[in-house]
């Protein structure tokens, strides 16, 4: 096994995920992950989860892993991503094909222009960020994603690129590179769902107590006198958490907190 990835592995074992601390180990499993990128020589790498509706549009809120510049990523999440190649690549998956790899970026631009015209545009703004050529990678293997016969669903992507001559590089290490990004997902996958699904209020230290006390079955009256607070303080705790979580019940909102490791 290549060195650097055998090192990167063992770290993710070290890195277990805590219900307390999952926000905290998804970022040192990310930072691993570059690391490994940086021995390798890629030097653009971002990631995340999306969804493609029934309409066939993509949407991406938030990379889960990114070196791109502030401004193009708030410029790509509000503006471009409903037109980029890679997210729309994610329609042409079927069970046959679960998983794309596919080039992207400048050399690959008539391509990309014929799949969808308006997609031009947003290559060409990569570009000008550094990532000029380079391979992507899109699935639905690593995510609870939705059939994906009819084109829509939720969906994980990456891209890896930089200046000419990526392509030849990540050629040479792809199995590496395949191998980490998976490791990864199974990882952070919590993580992902919880980008896709909007959750970016962490809950507090007490609503974490309360929410695992609803889960093992506590009623109002039994949370406040385990906790010693008021009634209304319990009602005031109950009703953040659902919010944080946009859940409309209480079993939705700890159906959620475990699918996002939260508990």
């Amino acid at each position: 096994m290549d060195r650097n990835l055998a090192d990167f592995l063992t770290r993710l074992i070290a890195i277990r995920t805590q219900p307390d601390r999952a926000h905290e180990t998804a970022l040192a499993a990310i930072d691993a992950y570059y690391e490994l990128l940086d021995q390798i020589g890629i030097e653009h790498c971002y990631f995340g989860g999306f969804e493609i509706g029934e309409d066939g549009t993509p949407s991406m809120t938030q990379f889960s892993g990114t070196r791109l510049t502030p401004a193009f990523i708030e410029e790509f999440t509000h503006e471009l991503a409903i037109d980029d190649y890679v997210l729309r690549r994610g329609q042409t998956l079927d069970a046959a094909a679960p998983i794309l790899k596919f080039e992207t970026g400048m050399p690959a631009l008539d391509e990309i222009e014929a799949f969808h015209a308006p997609a031009r545009k947003v290559q060409v703004e990569c570009a000008r960020q550094g990532v000029v050529e380079g391979v992507a990678m899109v699935g639905n293997t690593a995510l609870a994603a939705s059939p994906t016969a009819s084109g829509h669903g939720r969906f994980f992507g990456f891209v890896f690129g930089g200046k000419a001559g990526t392509r030849s590089l990540l050629k040479k290490h792809g199995d590496v590179v395949e191998i980490a990004s998976f490791a990864l997902l199974d990882q952070i996958k919590p993580q992902i769902e919880a980008t896709i699904d909007g959750y970016e209020e962490p809950l507090s230290g007490r609503q974490l107590e309360v929410l695992a006390a609803v889960a093992n079955g506590a009623i109002r009256k039994q949370i406040a006198f385990d906790f010693n607070i008021a009634l209304p303080t319990v009602d005031m705790h109950l009703s953040a958490i659902r919010r944080k979580l946009h859940a409309a019940t209480l079993s939705e909102a700890v159906a959620k907190a475990y699918r996002y490791a939260v508990l």
